[in-house]
């Protein structure tokens, strides 16, 4: 016989009581208590917009999305990127963030590590 615990996957982004997608059914862990109570703030590239809009209307309590601006300059094609939640009130400092990216090409790639370079600075 062997010595497995049985995992639960939740059914929708916040359910089951955890951030994490399994958890154990038999454990409580006194940890994921102050997980449940952080609130988040959004930011994502276009591709993954939808995303947070689900997860705030999931749980509007926990979650703010602010959309960013993703564009580039005409005269010299480099990034133009306006992140959201930073005006007219800076939402994002002291702020648990949560940024959800896409890795489809280099160039959105390398757009999206000079955003995470920002939010780290500040």
């Amino acid at each position: 016989m062997s010595n497995v615990q049985k995992l639960s996957l939740p059914q929708q982004v916040g359910e089951g009581g955890s951030d994490f997608p399994f958890e154990e059914e038999s454990t409580p862990n006194p940890e994921l208590n102050s997980y449940q109570k952080r609130s988040y703030v959004i930011l994502a590239v276009p591709e993954c917009e939808d995303l947070a809009r689900q997860m705030c209307a999931a749980q509007p309590s926990r979650f703010r999305f602010f959309r960013t601006k993703w564009g580039k300059f005409a005269d010299s094609q480099t990034d133009n990127i306006e992140l959201g939640g930073y005006t007219p009130r800076n939402y994002i400092m002291g702020s648990h963030v949560i940024f959800l990216a896409s890795f489809h090409n280099n160039d959105i790639v390398m757009s999206q590590f000079s955003a995470l370079v920002v939010l780290l600075e500040s």
